[in-house]
């Protein structure tokens, strides 16, 4: 019994310990030289592009979104309209249309696209229709995760 009470002290023990935060320290390096820091300077047949030569916003309006697939975006109408055949990638990150997704406010796939791809319009909170052509079989996970 007295050793149950001395094991279960310990336990008790370790587990409060393990609660303390722990504290770590950054390496503290001197800075070099700034005579010995090589900068690489681009080769005479490449072009550098800065923020300052971009216009100020470059959002695409159509493009790619499957083998056989493309996508438009009406700007007047709010309208994204998937368009071609088969079926539409999966998108893991980032969207073609990611710049324009809380613009979206209608869906349009026109027959012939069979599948819609996995958060192909995840987080278009504005989206308030969406059209499906009789060709759709499939609509993949979390195509339409935190839409409206």
């Amino acid at each position: 019994m007295k050793s149950r009470k001395i094991i279960s002290g310990i336990l008790v023990s370790a587990m409060m310990v393990s609660l303390i935060p722990g504290f770590v320290f950054a390496d503290e390096t001197e800075e070099p030289d700034p005579e010995e820091v090589i900068s690489e300077e681009p080769e005479p047949d490449e072009e550098e592009v800065t923020i300052e030569d971009q216009d100020e916003e470059e959002v695409s309006s159509s493009g790619e979104c499957g083998d056989s697939a493309t996508w438009s975006y009406d700007e007047e109408t709010k309208t994204l309209t998937v368009s071609g055949t088969g079926d539409m990638y999966e998108y893991r990150d980032l969207t073609p249309w990611d710049s324009i997704t809380f613009d979206i406010e209608h869906v349009v796939i026109e027959e012939g696209i069979t599948s819609v791809g996995f958060e192909a319009f995840g987080w278009c909170k504005n989206l308030k229709t969406v059209s499906f052509p009789d060709s759709l079989e499939v609509i993949d996970s979390y195509s339409f995760y935190h839409t409206a």
